[in-house]
């Protein structure tokens, strides 16, 4: 005996099941095999649990009563069967991923489906903290905005229905960042200047750039004369609360050593450019908004401004340029010679766009014949570390 269920769907588009079968009775009196087939059609009759009538015609003449029963055993099997419904597919996306109070996070469940309903056929809920209640109704729209007020991860749960009653869930997460609470500022004791100060990712380091020394205008050249020197941005003395561009050897205070001081005040030195690393890896550094986890406001109390920086040739070139306002650089006190793989000293600079971070080489002398007069000159801004987290 073999029984075979399928699918057929009626003209108004309603679909039912139905089941066939197939029973073969091999008689020993007679060498030939009789075949009976009988079908019994079950109709759906509930949304979300089924009930099937079965309905079976007579027998006709000269069936014997045994093989009517059998048939009728055989609807009554045939009646107890259910319908298997496939549950829809739960999916969705957020964007941003990360984010603060302020930010407006996009849910998109778009692509969620089931493949027996119609997508409008799908109702969707929400819980937002995954504390198993359900903070929405049940939704038939697939986009959702909304804002989180409470810092740290959200995991959001979301639950597809289908008209069957079927489920299946969705989950993802969210981080709320919280304000840095770990600010303050400090005195510069050599010119009384005050800076804000912010610990990031264990690190104290300043959230302005250093304004210590004597601005110059750009038709000088600064000298080791234990003056610090700086210029400022367009040449404009107007831009000196943008901070000092410095020079690397005035950034070091004409000292190549780790760990240096620099022009920094005292307790406090020129960041390595591992230093730099450390505290920009909490945070994405590619393809990311740099101004909104480093910016004013941001979490992280950096108060990161793209103020440009500048470069210069000596004479007779004396060629000179302003990088525009959509950068900015700071110095770090890394200075490697790789003579055997590079003839020239390279120091390093921290250079920040709109959507990423990077640490770039300069040259910082030639050690071949080239004439020194060719050598770019670049004047970033300088951020102090503290030398010791107390």
């Amino acid at each position: 005996m073999r029984i075979d269920c399928g699918y057929l769907r009626s003209r108004s588009g309603t679909r039912r099941r139905v089941f066939s079968y197939q029973l073969s009775v091999i008689s020993k009196k007679i060498k030939m095999t009789k075949i009976l087939r009988k079908r019994c059609h079950c109709h759906l009759v509930a949304k979300r649990r089924s009930r099937f009538i079965g309905a079976c015609p007579r027998s006709s003449p000269g069936v014997n009563s045994s093989r009517e029963l059998l048939v009728l055993a055989i609807c009554i099997l045939l009646s107890s069967c259910t319908l298997s419904n496939t549950p829809p597919i739960a999916l969705f996306y957020v964007s941003p991923n990360q984010g603060d109070s302020l930010t407006v996070f996009y849910f998109d469940a778009r692509e969620t489906y089931d493949p027996e309903s119609p997508t409008f056929g799908i109702s969707l809920r929400w819980d937002w903290n995954n504390d198993s209640i359900f903070d929405t109704d049940y939704l038939s729209d697939k986009e959702y905005v909304r804002r989180f007020s409470s810092p740290g991860w959200h995991y959001i749960i979301m639950e597809a229905t289908d008209v069957d009653g079927s489920v299946d869930y969705h989950s993802d997460s969210i981080l709320i960042y919280q304000g840095n609470g770990f600010v303050d500022s400090i005195i510069d004791p050599r010119d009384g200047q005050v800076y804000t100060t912010a610990r990031i990712n264990h690190q104290w380091v300043m959230t302005e750039n250093l304004r210590y020394g004597q601005r110059i205008d750009t038709i000088l050249y600064p000298q080791y004369d234990k003056i610090p020197e700086y210029y400022t941005y367009l040449n404009d003395p107007e831009h000196n609360d943008y901070g000092g561009l410095y020079t690397w050897d005035e950034t070091m205070n004409y000292v190549i050593k780790e760990n240096n001081q620099g022009i920094c005040p005292p307790g406090w030195h020129v960041p390595s450019s591992e230093e730099w690393a450390n505290v920009l890896k909490i945070f994405p550094s590619d393809f990311t908004d740099m101004m909104f986890y480093w910016g004013k406001g941001s979490p992280t109390g950096f108060n990161l401004e793209m103020y440009g920086f500048y470069y210069y040739t000596l004479p007779p070139d004396s060629l000179s340029s302003w990088y525009p306002r959509n950068t900015v650089a700071y110095w770090t006190s890394d200075h490697i010679n790789h003579y055997l793989e590079d003839p020239d000293d390279f120091i390093y600079s921290l250079r920040f766009f709109g959507n990423n971070w990077q640490i770039r080489r300069h040259i910082y002398k030639f050690d071949d014949f080239r004439d020194k007069r060719h050598l770019y000159k670049f004047a970033c801004y300088v951020r102090c570390f503290k030398d010791s987290d107390q």
